[in-house]
């Protein structure tokens, strides 16, 4: 492990590095720092101080701003979201993409402040009123400037407590189906069940063009204080946006130009080369010929025991729970397949600027 490489490490293991003059200064939460990392830090301690003051001079010079794009037509897409427009292409009228998320709501619900607040999501949020379309063979975005949308209601209340839990299910069911077309705004649709005088479901469905998990969690937050500021008469209490996401997106692109384009292509090129052989799990039904979308998910827990194991065996390491856990996924995986070389995809939230931490959008990788 090269000096930077355990300077990056440290700090994701929340170790705090400080130099003070040829003094090297350090904090870890307990049992992170292992004898091997201990070393391992002596051993370039006089490399990391040189990162260390070149991040404190960088950090003490003007920070160069994402610059705000006025909007306007045929703008450029990120690059999550040409991956997603080009499947679009190759499976036109799929809602494999399709985000669904489904609250339960308790108690008496002023629905006009309800549809209130989604509008005000979509006003504050650019990328819910972008649409994407084809021009001269390659995909740009579009702003619409005014999309207030009206809530729609479905009322069960007056079916039987089973019928209206099995109607409650059809119809979620079939809106988390229903495929978006993305040249249309808004990618999101709303939807209220009425379950009883105090109980309702709100389901809302968006596209994965304009969304991500990240953005699940701005969601409910923005929809909850929204809520409750709205039922009660007074105004928006949430802060207009420093960048929207299709100013991230720009800045996003700018970052692989060049020299650190040809870097990345160059590495992935090194990393995906040669046959990559489909993995050959033992099973008693045949590999389908084309894609049916029918996935599923299988939870369990682990004991506290085994947990507290995991933890204590990846501090021991000197690594985080999650690579551990990898690790034991990537050695299963061998068990059944017996291949050497397996490659795994997992989801990074690509949220690298603390600007991006607030707006909804398509940023994972």
């Amino acid at each position: 492990m090269t000096a930077a490489e355990l300077f990056v490490f440290l700090e994701n293991l929340g170790v705090e590095l400080d130099a003070h003059g040829e003094k090297l200064r350090y904090s870890a939460p307990k049992g992170v720092l292992t004898a091997a990392l201990s070393d391992d830090l002596k051993t370039h301690k006089r490399e990391i101080l040189q990162l260390l003051k070149k991040r404190d001079a960088s950090s003490c010079a003007p920070r160069s701003l994402v610059s705000r794009r006025s909007g306007g037509d045929d703008l450029p897409l990120s690059f999550a979201q040409q991956r997603l427009w080009f499947l679009e292409q190759l499976y036109p009228g799929s809602a494999a993409y399709n985000i669904h998320l489904a609250i339960a709501l308790s108690g008496s619900l002023d629905v006009t402040a309800m549809e209130q607040s989604c509008n005000e999501i979509i006003r504050r949020h650019v990328v819910l009123r972008t649409t994407c379309r084809s021009k001269e063979g390659r995909p740009v975005q579009n702003i619409v400037s005014h999309l207030p949308i009206q809530l729609q209601q479905s009322d069960l209340s007056g079916l039987a407590k089973a019928e209206r839990e099995v109607e409650a299910l059809r119809l979620a069911t079939a809106e988390a189906q229903r495929p978006f077309d993305l040249s249309v705004a808004p990618l999101l649709r709303t939807r209220l069940l009425l379950m009883g005088s105090t109980e309702h479901i709100l389901l809302l469905t968006t596209h994965h063009f304009v969304f991500d998990g990240w953005s699940i969690g701005i969601l409910y937050r923005e929809l909850s204080e929204l809520y409750n500021a709205f039922s009660r008469g007074e105004p928006s209490p949430l802060a207009e946006l420093p960048l929207q996401f299709l100013d991230l997106a720009d800045w996003q692109s700018q970052q692989l130009q060049g020299e650190n384009y040809q870097k990345q292509l160059a590495y992935w090129q090194q990393q995906l080369a040669g046959e990559l052989p489909p993995l050959a799990l033992p099973s008693d039904r045949s590999r389908v010929t084309s894609y049916t979308y029918l996935g599923a998910n299988h939870r369990f827990e682990l004991s506290a025991e085994l947990a507290d194991a995991l933890r204590s065996l990846s501090r021991h390491q000197g690594v985080t729970l999650f690579m551990t856990l990898m690790a034991a996924f990537q050695i299963l995986i061998f068990r059944y397949t017996r291949q050497p070389d397996v490659i795994v995809g997992t989801a990074v939230s690509s949220r690298n600027l603390e600007e991006s931490e607030g707006v909804i959008g398509c940023f994972a990788n």
